[in-house]
C-alpha cells in the first residue's frame, strides 16, 4: 500500500510539524535509533503544543510537568498521556545514555507505533474520519541506507551479507513498481526493469534467507515471457521455503494449489493445509484465504470462523482481508449486521488504492446498503474502480454500455473495458468470465457491421474497431492490423479512390498509431480501389438505369455508378 499513495499524507494535514518528525523517526530507525526516539520525544512536545488540545496545559514548564498537568486536569485520555510519556522517557534515555538511572530505550517500531496510536486520536479530535488513517506498518530493513551498503562489502566471506541482499532485491522491485505506475500514470511510456539485478541478489540469499525462495519464484512466474520462465524451477523454490517453515512459500504455494496455476492439480484440501501452516505465523493473505474457504462451505460454524479470520487478516493490515471483513460486516456473514464499521473498514482499504474495496463501497452505495460521506457518490467510485483495474468494475460498464439493441450500444467503450478487464484478470475464473463476455460482444458488433450499408461511414468505424480483436477475442498484433485495414479500404472504395485511400491512411494514423502506409501498400489500394470501380460499374449497367445502385448509396443507378 505505501506504492500507491503517502502513508503520511493525512499525518501532514492534521499538523505538518508532527508529520515530519515521525517522518524523521521513521527514516532513521535503523541507521540510528537513538536519534529516531529523540525525534519522537520531540513529537510529543509538539503534540501537546498543538491547537486542538484543550486549553489549560502549561506552556513553559518541561514536558514531564505538561504531561502530569494534563493527567491532572483530566484534559486527555491516560491512554494518551502513557503513550507520550513513554515517547518522553525513550527520548531522553536515547539522549543520555550514560546516566546511570536511565533504562534503554525500547524497539523504535514499538515507539512508533505509540506516536501513531496517539496521531490517530488527535485525527478524531479534528472531527476527521477514522478512514482516512492508514494501517500502521513499521519501517524495514529496506529504509535503511546501512543495508545497500552490507549487502556489497559486509557478511560472509566478504561476499556479502545475504539478509542485507533480499532486503536491497525487495527495494529495488518496490523502486521498479513506483516508477511502472509513474510511467503509466503520466503516459511517457518509460519504465524501468529492476528485474535480473534483483533476481541475481534473492538468488544469493535464498541459502540463508527463505523468504527470498519465495521472492525469487515469484518472480519468475510474473515475468511477461512466458516461454522463459522455468516453472518447475520456481516450484522447487517454494517447495523448499516450505521446508523451512517459510510463511511467504507456504502461502505462494497454496494459493496455487487453491486455484490449479501453473499445471499444479487444484487441490483444497492442500492447499487449507499450507494455509494453516501459513496462519499459525498471523500471514495476512492465508488468514484470508483460510477466511475464503470457511465462507464456502456455507454453514453457520464455517461462516462465523470465517468472519473470525477476515477480521485478523484485516488488522494485520491486508487490503483483501479489509475488503472481505468490511463485506462480511455489511451483509451479516457469520453475525450480525454492522454496516457502518463495515464502511470503515472498506474505505480503509479504498483509500490504499485497492480496486476490489473501492468496487464494493461503489455497489454497496448504489444497493443503499451503506450511507455515503460528504462528497462521495457511486458514479465516481465506480469510475475510480475501473481506473485502478477492479475486473468486476470494468465488467459491469461494459455490461452499460452494451444494453439496448445493436444500433445504440457504444461498441468502443465497451471493447475498450472488456479488454482492460482481459489485461487485469488475476485467475482463470476471472479470465473466463472476461472471455465469455467479450466474445458475446465481438459477435454482436459483427452483426452490426453486417447490418450498414459498404459505404456507411459507420461501417469503416466499426470495422476498424473489430479488427483490433481476433476471433477468440485476443488482442491482434499491430503488424497484423495495416494489411487488414487495407482490405477495409478495399470494402469501402466508393465513388473517388482518392478519398478511399485518405480515409485508410487518416484510420491507420489516428485510430492506431501507424505511420505513413508503404508505395507499395498505396498502390495496392488503388489497384483494389480501381478493380472495385470497374466491378461496381458492370453491376451498375446490368440492373438498370432506373434501379437502386448496388454499390449501397440509395441512388438510383444513372445517377450513380452507371453513368
Amino acid at each position: 500500500m505505501a506504492d500507491v499513495f503517502d502513508r503520511f499524507a493525512w499525518l501532514h494535514v492534521v499538523d505538518p510539524r508532527l508529520a515530519e518528525a515521525y517522518r524523521a523517526a521513521h527514516d532513521t530507525a535503523f541507521d540510528a535509533p537513538r536519534a529516531a526516539h529523540v525525534a519522537l520525544r520531540g513529537f510529543a512536545e509538539i503534540f501537546l503544543s498543538h491547537e486542538a488540545i484543550p486549553p489549560g496545559v502549561p506552556r513553559q514548564v518541561s514536558l514531564c510537568d505538561r504531561i502530569e498537568a494534563a493527567r491532572k486536569l483530566r484534559l486527555l485520555p491516560n491512554d494518551v498521556l502513557d503513550g507520550l510519556d513513554a515517547l518522553r522517557v525513550d527520548g531522553n534515555a536515547a539522549a543520555h545514555p550514560s546516566h546511570a538511572e536511565r533504562r534503554p530505550p525500547r524497539p523504535v517500531a514499538d515507539a512508533l507505533r505509540t506516536a501513531w496510536d496517539c496521531a490517530t486520536w488527535l485525527h478524531l479530535r479534528c472531527g476527521r474520519r477514522e478512514d482516512e488513517v492508514p494501517t500502521f506498518q513499521a519501517p524495514t530493513l529496506a529504509d535503511s541506507a546501512a543495508v545497500f551498503r552490507d549487502a556489497m562489502l559486509g557478511g560472509y566471506l566478504g561476499g556479502g551479507d545475504p539478509v542485507a541482499k533480499f532486503h536491497v532485491a525487495q527495494a529495488l522491485l518496490e523502486h521498479q513498481d513506483r516508477m511502472r505506475q509513474k510511467a503509466q500514470t503520466d503516459g511517457d511510456g518509460m519504465s524501468l526493469n529492476r528485474g535480473p539485478e534483483a533476481a541475481r541478489l534473492l538468488r544469493d540469499a535464498t541459502f540463508y534467507v527463505p523468504a527470498a525462495r519465495a521472492r525469487l519464484a515469484c518472480l519468475m512466474l510474473e515475468t511477461s515471457n512466458p516461454s522463459e520462465v522455468d516453472i518447475a524451477e520456481a516450484i522447487d523454490w517454494l517447495r523448499s521455503g516450505c521446508e523451512d517453515d517459510d510463511p511467504e512459500s507456504l502461502f505462494r504455494l497454496g494459493a496455487m494449489h487453491f486455484h490449479g496455476q501453473h499445471g499444479l492439480p487444484r487441490e483444497l484440501e492442500t492447499a487449507r493445509s499450507l494455509f494453516q501452516r501459513a496462519a499459525v505465523h498471523e500471514h495476512p493473505g492465508a488468514l484470508h484465504a483460510l477466511s475464503v474457504i470457511d465462507v464456502e462451505a456455507g454453514d453457520v460454524d464455517s461462516e462465523a470462523r470465517s468472519r473470525a479470520l477476515a477480521r485478523r487478516a484485516a488488522e494485520a493490515g491486508d487490503p483483501f482481508g479489509q475488503t472481505t471483513y468490511g463485506s462480511m460486516l455489511i451483509e451479516g456473514v457469520g453475525g450480525e449486521v454492522e454496516a457502518a464499521e463495515g464502511a470503515v473498514w472498506l474505505r480503509r482499504s479504498a483509500r490504499a488504492g485497492w480496486a476490489p474495496a473501492v468496487w464494493c463501497l461503489a455497489s454497496y452505495l448504489r444497493a443503499g446498503s451503506v450511507a455515503p460521506l460528504e462528497g462521495e457518490d457511486a458514479d465516481s467510485l465506480l469510475a475510480q474502480a475501473c481506473e485502478l483495474g477492479s475486473v468486476d468494475g470494468l465488467l459491469h460498464r461494459a455490461e452499460v454500455s452494451l444494453r439496448g439493441p445493436d444500433a445504440s450500444v457504444d461498441f468502443a467503450s465497451a471493447l475498450s473495458d472488456l479488454a482492460d478487464a482481459r489485461t487485469h484478470a488475476a485467475v482463470a475464473e476471472e479470465h473466463s468470465a472476461v472471455n465469455d463476455r467479450l466474445t458475446e460482444a465481438l459477435h454482436r458488433l459483427r452483426r452490426r457491421v453486417n447490418a450498414l450499408p459498404r459505404t456507411d461511414e459507420r461501417r469503416r468505424e466499426l470495422c476498424s474497431l473489430l479488427i483490433h480483436f481476433r476471433a477468440d477475442g485476443s488482442p491482434r498484433p499491430r503488424a497484423e492490423i495495416g494489411g487488414l485495414l487495407l482490405e477495409v479500404a478495399r470494402e469501402m472504395s466508393g465513388n473517388d479512390p482518392n478519398a478511399s485511400l485518405e480515409a485508410w491512411q487518416l484510420t491507420l494514423q489516428a485510430n492506431w498509431g501507424i505511420p505513413e502506409p508503404t508505395a507499395a501498400d498505396v498502390a495496392r489500394v488503388k489497384a483494389w480501389t480501381a478493380e472495385s470501380m470497374t466491378r461496381l460499374r458492370a453491376e451498375a449497367r446490368r440492373v438498370g438505369r432506373n434501379a437502386p445502385c448496388p454499390c449501397g448509396s440509395k441512388q438510383k443507378a444513372k445517377h450513380c455508378h452507371a453513368r
